[in-house]
């Protein structure tokens, strides 16, 4: 029996390394054709881990408040009024405190005769503070410090107008106070006006002998 002979078409596996296109001879687009075929990859996550734990993470804390700013003159006042507050002086005297001062707000007597007037600016009335003292510590605020405009207008108005005799002892004080004493000075400047003045009158004759700048 004649068979005839059936031929197969040969496979030939050849080896990748025969197939693959030669990248020396590869047309050249721009890129290599390593670097079409193998795309260059990324940092490993190895390395990414070990790159992040070398850098110390940026945590988010909320940044500290700001403190309030507190002038030194406050500081100096509060200072001032409590040691006034220790020698019982400011028994019934309101105080104003803002960011930037403290100071005692003081009501000047009313309807006073005139050697009332000297003792409130010297020694003070029912114990309270003097006006000197706060006029030598805080200067013209104790009398711009007020809140209500009304009072503040007052206490300006009536400091202004007693002005004359104030003025009267600080002039006698600075002669002699120190050789003889703030006591001496009031009760010879006290014996220098008729008692029976009235206040107006006293301020009159006091105006005239310590005139004003």
């Amino acid at each position: 029996m004649n068979m005839k002979s059936v031929v197969f078409p040969a496979i030939v596996w050849l080896p990748q390394t025969l197939w693959e296109p030669d990248p020396h001879n590869a047309p050249r687009c721009g890129r290599s054709w390593h670097a079409l075929r193998r795309p260059r990859s990324s940092t490993s996550a190895a390395a990414e881990v070990l790159s992040s734990a070398s850098q110390p993470a940026a945590l988010a804390f909320p940044s500290p408040p700001v403190p309030p700013h507190v002038s030194r003159q406050l500081l100096v006042d509060r200072k001032t009024v409590r040691k006034l507050r220790c020698d019982g002086k400011l028994a019934g005297v309101p105080m104003f405190e803002s960011a930037t001062e403290c100071v005692p707000l003081l009501s000047m007597a009313r309807r006073p005769n005139w050697w009332t007037v000297l003792d409130e600016y010297v020694d003070g009335l029912e114990g309270r503070v003097s006006i000197l003292e706060p006029e030598m510590l805080f200067g013209k605020r104790w009398r711009v410090c007020h809140h209500d405009p009304a009072m503040r207008r007052l206490v300006v108005r009536t400091f202004s107008d007693r002005g004359p005799l104030h003025r009267a002892y600080d002039v006698e004080y600075a002669a002699r106070g120190h050789a003889i004493g703030k006591d001496r000075v009031l009760i010879e400047l006290k014996a220098k006006y008729p008692a029976s003045a009235g206040l107006k009158t006293v301020l009159g004759m006091a105006r005239l002998e310590y005139p004003g700048k």
